[in-house]
């Protein structure tokens, strides 16, 4: 297997640590985003090949740098290029922050929690598809649910790469999701209607006619627009996947049930709030909601909220 290095620069502020943490914390299952003794691993699938890269920080939050080992075969000069744009937009590392930061600190609420976790970047999947199938998926059932769906995706449709005694899984491409068709997507605990709503997705991109990856470079409007067309999608979903997968800053999920109770709890002494009533006051927070979700995340995964805010 042939070994090539690259660097990274990410835009400071970038702490790697708090960032690869988040996004490990998705989890799709199996080893997927695998983040361990400070290196991140992922596969990525690159012309027909599948390639381990491996990260580790080399700089500081101020001064960030990270060197990152791509192992392979017939590793091109064309490929590393490929796999240095690819990881640069998975880590996150030119999302914008100091304007975010300069509204941020007026808030007293998320004032200390940007304090603690500065630096934080938002990650993105390497494909929309990827995030359309995690997001139908993990639609309406408990997280570690999720993760067993996600583990048994992977290990059954998606390539693999041994390394040092672990094996690593790429997520399943469209065409690899195909020839099994509902039967296989059953069999690992996805619903009859999940199942068809990622199924005819798989069989757009691979026929053509739909362009999933080319919904970035669209308008936010008109990327949203071409979303809720698709079988499955709901504004949930839809602005999950500007923020996960589309790379928007403005994004607010808020039909999402945790999100309402954190910010209820937070800003309105546990009242429940309604969908509109959270848009309304989430206005306030553009156009950087897609920054200020995920910084509200990170901060009830690590710990740092009232315990109970999601059980008012």
């Amino acid at each position: 297997m042939q070994q090539r290095s690259l660097v990274l620069t990410p835009t400071p502020p970038y702490d790697f640590r708090l960032t690869m943490g988040h996004l490990a914390s998705f989890g799709t299952g199996a080893r997927v985003n695998v983040f361990e003794d400070g290196r991140y691993s992922r596969l990525l699938e690159v012309e027909g090949k599948t390639l381990l890269t491996e990260v580790q920080s080399a700089g500081t939050v101020e001064a960030p740098r990270l060197d990152v080992t791509v192992h392979g075969e017939e590793i091109t000069d064309q490929t590393l290029e490929y796999v240095h744009g690819t990881l640069a937009w998975v880590l996150g590392g030119d999302t914008p922050l100091q304007e975010f930061y300069a509204a941020a600190r007026r808030d007293p609420v998320l004032a200390p929690l940007v304090k603690q976790l500065y630096g934080l970047k938002i990650s993105q999947t390497p494909s929309v598809f990827e995030a359309f199938v995690q997001s139908i998926f993990s639609q309406q059932i408990a997280t570690n649910v999720a993760r067993i769906i996600g583990s048994l995706l992977l290990e059954n449709y998606g390539s693999t790469i041994s390394h040092k005694g672990d094996i690593y899984y790429a997520f399943p491409t469209p065409a690899a999701l195909l020839p099994e068709g509902i039967p296989g997507l059953r069999a690992i605990k996805l619903s009859n209607r999940k199942a068809e709503y990622i199924l005819d997705v798989a069989a757009a991109v691979v026929d053509g006619s739909l362009d999933m990856e080319g919904l970035r470079y669209l308008p936010d409007e008109e990327a949203t627009k071409r979303l809720l067309a698709l079988r499955g999608v709901g504004p949930w979903t839809a602005h999950w996947l500007l923020l996960r997968a589309l790379g928007r800053m403005d994004a607010f999920p808020a039909g999402d049930l945790a999100l309402r109770r954190v910010v209820a709890g937070l800003y309105f002494k546990g009242k429940e709030l309604t969908v509109a009533e959270l848009e309304e006051f989430s206005e306030g927070w553009a156009p950087w909601r897609s920054l200020y979700t995920t910084y509200l995340f990170a901060a009830l995964r690590r710990g740092l909220l009232p315990g109970d805010i999601l059980n008012p």
